[in-house]
């Protein structure tokens, strides 16, 4: 370990392959700690602080196959003293399985989901090369009957979008980051014609965790003030 600006750091490694999900979980009751992965020290895949008592979690698929280091940052215990925090790291790693057929949600429900190690993974649009964790959902519509259709998380900056799967993927055709309400995302959807449309959830950033998904008839009124954001497209 080493010392620097005030905090203690541990540095752990392990061989990953392409396309592996690995988890790593710090818990500790410092409140300033911080959990780093990356292809080596001045490399970050992603990265994580612990706060309020949670644990520092973060998830990511690893990119290529290669040694991969670890970084536990924690605060030296007390002033000019050298004496350990304690913490406990927790690692889990995954090979990522055959992509899973988007769930089944009607209009009227709500769906109750999770982004994390068991979840598909996509490529990401604005990034060549970087894999994000998605849950799909199939929503049949009518013509002429809109939804709104509303992606909620405390866990994570929630993204929603709404399409259809082709030969080669999902196809975007509207999405929404921020309507207005905080960091949760909605779509209102006016179908042209019946047959269903496709729901996608991703996490804007690395975050993962909980989410609800809901699925209401009618369209929802604009919030008053709310403008429309860059992360919207047709």
């Amino acid at each position: 370990s080493e010392m620097m600006r005030g905090h203690r750091t541990r540095h752990y490694a392990f061989e990953g392959n392409a396309g592996d999900r690995v988890r790593l979980a710090l818990a500790t009751p410092a409140e300033t700690a911080a959990l780093h992965l990356g292809r080596g020290p001045e490399e970050t895949i992603a990265s994580a602080g612990a706060g309020d008592g949670a644990p520092a979690t973060l998830i990511a698929i690893l990119p290529e196959t290669r040694r991969y280091q670890v970084q536990v940052h924690l605060p030296v215990a007390a002033e000019g003293a050298a004496a350990a925090v304690p913490f406990t790291l927790d690692f889990e790693r995954r090979a990522a399985g055959p992509p899973r057929e988007p769930r089944a949600i009607r209009t009227g429900e709500t769906a109750a989901g999770e982004l994390g190690l068991g979840s598909n993974d996509a490529a990401e649009p604005y990034s060549e090369g970087t894999r994000i964790l998605v849950e799909t959902y199939r929503l049949a519509v009518e013509a002429g009957r809109p939804v709104t259709v509303t992606l909620e998380s405390s866990a994570f900056d929630p993204f929603l979008e709404a399409g259809d799967m082709t030969a080669i993927g999902f196809a975007s055709a509207l999405g929404n980051d921020d309507y207005g309400d905080g960091l949760n995302s909605r779509l209102v959807l006016t179908p042209e014609r019946s047959g269903s449309v496709v729901l996608r959830v991703r996490a804007l950033g690395t975050g993962t965790g909980p989410f609800r998904l809901t699925v209401a008839p009618g369209a929802a009124a604009p919030v008053e003030g709310a403008q429309p954001d860059d992360h919207d497209h047709h």
